[in-house]
């Protein structure tokens, strides 16, 4: 009960030597949960009230962030670009074009259409089917947590011209 938090609850007061004590904070709800302890909390062994302690903050945010690729091609038969959008489950910071890694392709042109829509051009090399991958951690929502999920999507690359066989015509036909 001499712990004082804010937005949680402490338990689990251990001492782990003559000074220091270790307590288990749970957070309430999203926000800043700050502990303190406030002055005459303790005494020392001549009888002597402690002061108040600094107040320790921390954010608390439980809503990882997710995110979703869309307009991906399943098919590509040249090297013009396309435009794929990345939608993230609220608002992030931080995303560069150097974060997306595409195998057989480069990745161009990121535009924040919203702070939790973007969309980036990938250009094809022409060397076979294209992997795009976003990985975990390549953006922070504004209270710094890293996106939750990595996100991947292919698309085949295939230049070849479809083969037409005609069969089953007579050989000789006598009536029109």
């Amino acid at each position: 009960t001499d712990v004082v938090v804010a937005n949680g609850i402490a338990s689990n007061l251990v001492s782990i030597g003559s000074n220091d004590y270790t307590v288990d904070i749970t957070p309430d709800a999203n926000g800043d949960v700050t502990v303190s302890v406030p002055a005459s909390a303790v005494q020392d062994g001549a009888g002597n009230n402690s002061n108040a302690s600094n107040i320790e903050t921390t954010l608390f945010n439980a809503n990882a962030v997710d995110l979703v690729l869309s307009n991906v091609p399943a098919f590509v038969a040249n090297t013009d670009p396309y435009t794929v959008t990345m939608t993230f489950s609220e608002s992030v910071i931080g995303l560069t074009a150097a974060d997306i890694q595409v195998t057989n392709g480069t990745p161009l042109n990121l535009v924040a259409i919203s702070a939790d829509v973007y969309t980036i051009d990938i250009t094809p090399d022409g060397s076979g089917d294209i992997a795009l991958f976003v990985p975990a951690a390549s953006a922070t929502d504004t209270a710094g947590l890293d996106v939750n999920l990595e996100a991947s999507a292919s698309t085949i690359y295939n230049i070849s011209a479809p083969v037409v066989d005609v069969l089953g015509a007579p050989a000789i036909v006598s009536n029109a």
